[in-house]
């Protein structure tokens, strides 16, 4: 297990470099106006992707982790079924979507192409290897084809005028990731007759987590789509979008161990190994632990220094965004691990349903009067607001299951290491004038005070990673 977690985070890690290098560079080139206009259009797109998912992102790792074990012939079986309800889910969704969104529209070109993005979505399947827990080949996979829009980007896009060259890379990117997952799917599956497969039944099921998913996109995208509408403002989108992609690129870490938890505690499930999901989880919480916390107030030091470095020119007002979105770490991280992790896996996906739909309409009300008086900052304090009551009704739902207590308690190291960082950077004075001086000092500092501290209180997690790292460099 703990392999595919480091495969995991591996693949988190690049999806952290990524724009890490294309950020800075696209804030430059495309502009705030730019990148809303894109960001603006993709989120009416996403909905459309969301619904040929329709929740088989996580239905899928589930059920193929149920039955991995019974044989190569069982999970292909729900691999084709799941496959082919996809398949009628896209054909019915591109045609809703050019009807309404392509045909008359004032950015013909742009949402043409985010109609390919759209078509080509039935072919993801990262799913199967989730359930199968071979992250590796997701990693490789990842490696290819992030290089390739990595190069794309810095070749092709050079100027304000891009936006469509940059949607174009973008979507080509995904189609290219997506068919290099099905390059080993001759030695994993098997061709099954087309008489036996039974997509219906698989219906319902997924239907039950499509409906928290679909909730989950609406209120992450909903952001955006209302800034649009109700602002008819691409900066404000533009800065929204900045400071998003930059907290998800954190929370792409803290969740990296989703995906492992979630097929091994369905497996552990499905031998009602009740002991080890309750064990398997405290490791989960206090992995949310020991990166959210220092997160949050490593933001609130290098914002003001970090923005400036990162996206250039004309973007301060980010710094506060970042600065409210950072709690979202800690929330998001919670919910991820009682609410993916857990309620998914043992098949309780209707309180997972029930959270997430109170954390939409929270999110859709506060928007309605936040966004028209704060812009941009009204739709991250909503954002922020929406997870807190989507975790909270969570930990409600569980709290007679899961000894929530515990798991809490489990923060006391990280909080206490997280602590004597922030005051050290506090009362730190930094040397030079630059920007970059002052965020290298920082996060050095910081990073090297948090690790000395976990080790020094025998923090088991830290000490974990330190002996894996040796194992590795032994080798």
């Amino acid at each position: 297990m703990f392999g595919n977690i480091i495969f995991n985070v591996l693949n988190r890690i690049l999806a952290i470099v990524t724009p890490c290098i294309t950020i800075p560079y696209l804030a430059r080139t495309l502009g705030a106006d730019g990148l809303g206009l894109y960001s603006y259009n993709l989120s009416w797109a996403t909905y459309f992707t969301c619904f040929i998912n329709f929740g088989v992102s996580l239905y899928g790792i589930r059920q193929v982790a149920y039955v991995r074990n019974k044989g190569k012939d069982a999970y292909s079986k729900v691999f084709w079924e799941l496959f082919f309800m996809r398949l009628g889910l896209a054909v019915l969704a591109s045609v809703l979507y050019y009807f309404v969104f392509v045909q008359n529209s004032v950015n013909y070109f742009l949402n043409l192409i985010l109609l390919f993005d759209i078509v080509s979505s039935f072919f993801e399947i990262e799913w199967l290897y989730g359930g199968l827990e071979q992250f590796r080949i997701v990693f490789v996979r990842n490696f290819f084809v992030r290089a390739f829009s990595v190069c794309a980007i810095f070749l092709f896009v050079k100027s304000h005028e891009d936006v469509l060259i940059y949607a174009l890379i973008l979507t080509c990117n995904k189609v290219l990731g997506y068919l290099i997952m099905w390059v080993p799917l001759k030695n994993l599956i098997a061709i099954h007759s087309f008489g036996n497969i039974n997509f219906l039944q698989h219906f319902v099921p997924a239907l039950m987590l499509y409906i928290p998913q679909i909730a989950i996109e609406v209120y992450t995208v909903l952001d955006k789509t209302m800034l649009g509408y109700l602002l008819q403002n691409n900066f404000e989108n533009g800065y929204y979008d900045q400071a998003h992609k930059v907290i998800l690129i954190l929370l792409s870490v803290i969740t990296a161990i989703a995906p492992v938890m979630m097929a091994r505690v369905a497996n552990l499930n499905s031998g009602n190994a009740k002991d080890n999901i309750v064990g398997h989880l405290e490791y989960s919480f206090r992995f949310v632990w020991m990166l959210a916390l220092p997160m949050i107030v490593g933001i609130f030091f290098v914002a003001d220094v970090f923005v400036p470095i990162f996206f250039g020119n004309g973007y301060d007002k980010v710094v506060d965004l970042l600065k409210i979105f950072s709690l979202l770490t800690v929330i998001i991280g919670i919910s991820n691990t009682l609410g993916i992790q857990y309620l998914v896996s043992v098949g309780k996906e209707k309180y997972l349903t029930y959270s997430v739909l109170a954390g939409a309409i929270t999110n859709f009300c506060l928007n309605l009067y936040l966004i028209p008086h704060y812009a941009s900052k009204g739709a991250v304090v909503a954002s922020v607001f929406a997870e807190m009551v989507v975790t909270s009704v969570q930990m409600l739902c569980v709290y007679k299951e899961l000894p929530l207590l515990k798991y809490f308690k489990t923060m006391s190291k990280y909080l206490l290491a997280t602590v004597v960082m922030g005051l050290v950077l506090y009362f730190m004075p930094l040397l030079g004038d630059s920007y970059f001086s002052k965020f290298l000092q920082q996060t050095c500092v910081g990073i090297i005070i948090y690790a000395v501290v976990l080790l020094l209180v025998k923090d088991k997690l830290a000490w974990m990673f330190v002996n894996k790292i040796k194992s590795v460099i032994a080798l």
